[in-house]
């Protein structure tokens, strides 16, 4: 989304969600938009999601923690992990909660995050507007997470051996996620029809439910172009722990663009809005070749 509108749609995308709610802000500070988001995200979350501070807050603390993941139980389609999260599962995480690896993914994110700052002005801007709270629970398997059903809530758990570049990949794709959930509530990027249907998502590479497809392409070009524009310019090397190698997304990306052709050139599964960014996601992965292999 980032790399297809630019911040400045990003941010008045944004303003433009809080206002059509009825909702006051000063749209003359990233402060004053930033209280404006939580207030307009306060009329449908729960208090636990909402912040008053403009950087991330890091969450540490059982029972914070269980009301947050306890948003991730419905079926969130844009998880490229699809794990079933139960009710059962939090409470055995919760109870079997170990604060040093908790410790260790908070200051993993929080070193992330202030690197991604120096790297990138516009994506750590936009990490400091739509970024709540971030928090981390141990469920089997390495998983990162954003969910409509808390909007600006960040779930995080990996292994130790996570590299800061793989923890920087984190945060970009779950930042998209987010830019995605606000651009779609503005007009919605598929029809209700589009879960019937499946394609190859250009992360996992695995056939998954049109609305996954899509927002799975939109990060696969976010997690290039940092690799191409941010990482390669300053020597640094993905590797590629969390996200396939460089090679490997792209060759997934033109493979999910053959899969959902079918569907781009229909009426019955993705809006005018949808296809709009889609095209312009094609459009931008097309440049690409593989002399980029190595980024």
């Amino acid at each position: 989304m980032y790399s297809i509108i630019g911040i400045e749609e990003c941010i008045n995308n944004l303003y433009y969600v809080i206002s059509e709610e009825g909702v006051s802000v000063d749209s003359n500070s990233l402060a004053g938009l930033k209280f404006g988001y939580n207030r307009f995200l306060s009329l449908f979350q729960k208090p636990s999601t909402l912040t008053s501070r403009m950087l991330p807050e890091l969450v540490s603390g059982s029972h914070e923690e269980k009301a947050l993941l306890s948003a991730f139980i419905e079926p969130v389609i844009n998880i490229d992990n699809p794990f079933q999260l139960t009710r059962e599962a939090i409470d055995q995480a919760v109870e079997n909660r170990d604060p040093n690896h908790i410790e260790w993914n908070l200051i993993a994110i929080e070193d992330a995050y202030y690197s991604l700052k120096k790297l990138s002005t516009p994506l750590g801007t936009l990490c400091d507007l739509m970024i709540n709270k971030i928090f981390c629970t141990d469920i089997p398997g390495d998983v990162s997470a954003s969910t409509l059903n808390a909007l600006g809530v960040l779930w995080i758990n990996f292994s130790p051996r996570t590299t800061i570049e793989d923890w920087i990949e984190v945060l970009v794709h779950e930042l998209i996620h987010q830019l995605i959930f606000i651009d779609s509530h503005i007009e919605n990027h598929y029809t209700s029809r589009a879960m019937e249907v499946y394609g190859v998502s250009a992360i996992c590479g695995l056939s998954r439910p049109l609305p996954c497809v899509f927002d799975s392409l939109l990060v696969s070009l976010e997690i290039l172009n940092l690799r191409r524009y941010v990482y390669a310019p300053k020597g640094i090397i993905s590797r590629n722990q969390i996200h396939p190698s460089t090679a490997t997304l792209l060759c997934n990306a033109f493979t999910t663009i053959e899969s959902i052709k079918p569907y781009i050139k229909s009426e019955h599964f993705i809006s005018f809005r949808g296809k709009k960014i889609l095209q312009a996601a094609i459009k931008y992965i097309k440049e690409y070749n593989y002399t980029f292999s190595t980024y």
